[in-house]
């Protein structure tokens, strides 16, 4: 494979090179210690249940759909942000059980999008899987990982999680992920 034109970069490595540029540089900017990620949980966890999840589950039914599909699994609750663009409908037609083994790539904490975005465009994993994560406080997260070629998760948050469920995005999908990330546009799950 011919990685370079005429001695200059191909357009895929300029691309995944300003990809890896800008995810790095928004991480700095956003959170450059990576404290303001870490959140008082307990008290944070229980706000956001009561006045953000609860109600977007009674105004959206599929995402209520979604959050029984879920806690059929376990768990004490789902927690959704009402920024995070997904059909939760589409998430749970497509989304499935990862029970798979999982390997650990200690990541910065709140970053796991941009972590796996930054990943499939350097081309260190093929797939980008965006869906839920329970943490061992009991609670589902949204969360995206990656697969490696061989299927196993390569978890990129700085904990390792209790059970994976979600979905492969396609590559228009993790593309649009990837362009979401770069521009700070995003910080949860896109469908």
């Amino acid at each position: 494979m011919v990685t370079k034109a005429f001695g200059y970069p191909t357009m895929g490595e300029k691309v995944k090179l300003l990809i890896s540029k800008a995810v790095s540089a928004i991480s700095k900017k956003h959170d450059p210690t990576g404290q303001q990620a870490v959140m008082n949980e307990a008290k944070t966890a229980e706000f956001w249940l009561e006045h953000v999840s609860l109600p977007l589950t009674k105004r959206y039914p599929s995402l209520a759909r979604l959050r029984d599909s879920l806690l059929r699994h376990g768990g004490r609750d789902v927690l959704f942000h009402p920024w995070q663009v997904f059909d939760g409908g589409k998430l749970l037609k497509r989304g499935h059980l990862f029970a798979t083994e999982v390997v650990h790539l200690k990541g910065p904490p709140g970053r796991c999008h941009h972590q796996s975005a930054a990943m499939f465009a350097l081309g260190v994993a093929p797939t980008i899987v965006t869906g839920f994560a329970l943490d061992s406080d009991d609670l589902f997260y949204q969360h995206s990982w990656c697969l490696s070629k061989e299927g196993t998760i390569l978890e990129v948050g700085p904990d390792p999680l209790q059970f994976y469920w979600g979905t492969e995005l396609s590559p228009e999908e993790a593309a649009r992920l990837q362009w979401l990330c770069a521009y700070g546009v995003v910080s949860g799950v896109l469908l």
